[in-house]
């Protein structure tokens, strides 16, 4: 799974905003393989545990034109 893991992380486009947490696309790809490790099993148990950050749940959206 932290192979999934760390392919889905390269697949994450560039140059895009960060959220709430101000953690971006590129801050996570740059992160070593033992931190990338750390990330994902910190998340899995999190998961796990059903215990999911108040933080996590949020997301800034913005309207945009489709013209």
């Amino acid at each position: 799974m932290l192979n999934e893991w760390i392919d889905n992380v390269k697949s994450l486009p560039n140059n895009k905003a960060a959220g709430p947490s101000g953690i971006s696309y590129e801050m996570l790809k740059n992160l070593n393989e033992d931190n990338q490790s750390f990330l994902h099993a910190f998340i899995c148990v999190c998961m796990d545990l059903n215990n999911i950050p108040d933080k996590w749940k949020k997301a800034m959206i913005y309207p945009s034109s489709l013209t």
